[in-house]
């Protein structure tokens, strides 16, 4: 709100030096409210740049826990939980869903397995269902 009224202030006054002291003092406030602008966007940017480095985007979560044991937090998943595998070579992740999206593709059989068995296979929890 404060950024619109600042914007809105420099508006009357380009208008008022439009009216009031002719088109060459308007231009030169025009510059200036550009610099302005300029310098705002530039503060603005910044801000959101330290924000997005602030957040926690590596393995170990806020806590200095796995994201894979953070997600069984989240989620309320057990040892004992049952969750799904894709029996294919290439598969990765264990699902909260027989229907995810994540096992769309799978190669072997989906299986049913607890959340140790599919750990202990080195699997991660999926990033859509979890």
């Amino acid at each position: 709100m404060r950024l619109f009224s600042i914007f809105l202030l420099m508006v009357v006054n380009l208008l008022l030096c439009f009216v009031i002291k002719g088109k060459e003092k308007f231009h030169k406030q025009q510059k200036l409210i550009q610099q302005d602008m300029k310098k705002l966007f530039l503060i603005f940017s910044m801000a959101v740049l330290f924000l997005s480095a602030c957040s926690d985007n590596n393995d170990r979560g806020k806590y200095g826990i796995s994201s894979v044991y953070a997600a069984n937090l989240q989620t309320g998943a057990t040892n004992e939980t049952t969750v799904y595998i894709c029996t294919g070579p290439n598969s990765k992740r264990y699902h909260k869903h027989s229907e995810c999206r994540g096992l769309g593709k799978c190669s072997g059989e989906i299986e049913a397995v607890t959340v140790s068995k599919a750990e202990s296979m080195g699997r991660t929890p999926c990033k859509w269902c979890y």
